[in-house]
């Protein structure tokens, strides 16, 4: 299972995981442990892949990012800014390369089918 955690300028403690379900959860201590569905919060937010990298941070204005893998292969960001909104980062970044698994596999398909 993938773990990122990150603490914010409030001093509050956030650990980022992947669930059984493929929604980002957060543990949050602010006193006292709680916990956030992420992808919930972050209404139309796609499931992660399973066992999808996380990377977790906040930013100078004070907003919240979390970057995971979807199971459709994109990058996507949680931000809370107030409340949870999501991005397909690999959309937004118009002509973002292939994953290498699916490049290799676009190569080795094309090597297997033109061999003679």
């Amino acid at each position: 299972m993938a773990l990122c955690a990150y603490q914010t300028s409030n001093n509050y403690e956030h650990v980022i995981y992947v669930g059984l379900d493929n929604h980002v959860h957060e543990l949050i201590y602010t006193g006292q442990w709680r916990h956030n569905d992420l992808t919930t919060a972050a209404k139309g937010a796609p499931p992660a892949a399973p066992g999808s990298a996380l990377a977790g941070y906040q930013t100078s204005n004070n907003n919240e990012h979390v970057i995971f893998k979807g199971a459709n292969n994109h990058v996507y960001e949680l931000v809370y800014t107030g409340q949870w909104a999501c991005n397909d980062l690999t959309t937004a970044a118009k002509g973002a390369p292939p994953r290498l698994r699916e490049a290799r596999w676009r190569a080795t398909k094309a090597r297997t089918t033109t061999s003679t």
